[in-house]
């Protein structure tokens, strides 16, 4: 724990305002998360939000479409426990990186915006993922090989088996750069 506390102290200023710890088991896989929040909003959501079935960090901010009576981070939360969540962001306008964990499926989803205005890596060495908004804070946990999350991208990790991790890469939107003239 306190390798995660001093990995921690390298993005802590990203979100003065409340730092949350959790830590979980999934058929013997540990996993310990920090959220740290900045609310700019007013609408203070600590973090992670979750169910019997899924965890979900979010940094970022969605546009469109938009509720008064609910934050983001609750209208994006309601949206991955209706199980169609690809498809909700590509109708959302925002910036954004979203990480979720469904138990169920034994996977960790993570979408970027189209631009990638929030930065996300991540890293898998024997026995360990991590993730996070900074490269740095990766490196004190002594990880290898940090790759940033591109932009526009659903990247999927599949951990079945811990030992056999499988990982998958998609675009989120579709562009094209056709246009009619009439």
């Amino acid at each position: 724990k306190n390798l995660l506390i001093e990995a921690n102290k390298k993005i802590i200023s990203r979100g003065p305002d409340k730092t949350n710890f959790k830590s979980f088991v999934i058929d013997g896989i540990y996993f310990y998360c920090f959220h740290n929040l900045l609310d700019i909003s007013g609408k203070c959501v600590i973090q992670p939000l979750q169910d019997d079935q899924k965890i979900m960090f979010f940094n970022g901010e969605i546009y469109y479409p938009r509720k008064e009576t609910t934050s983001d981070t609750n209208l994006l939360f309601e949206n991955i426990k209706k199980g169609n969540f690809p498809d909700f962001l590509r109708k959302s306008s925002g910036e954004f990186a979203i990480t979720y964990l469904d138990k169920i499926k034994k996977e960790i989803n993570i979408f970027t915006d189209l631009i990638g205005t929030k930065p996300i890596y991540f890293s898998l060495k024997s026995g360990a993922i991590a993730i996070g908004s900074y490269a740095s804070s990766l490196e004190e946990l002594r990880f290898n090989g940090i790759e940033q999350i591109q932009p526009n991208t659903h990247f999927r990790i599949s951990f079945k088996k811990f030992g056999d991790l499988k990982t998958t890469k998609r675009k989120l939107y579709t562009l094209s750069l056709d246009q009619k003239v009439n």
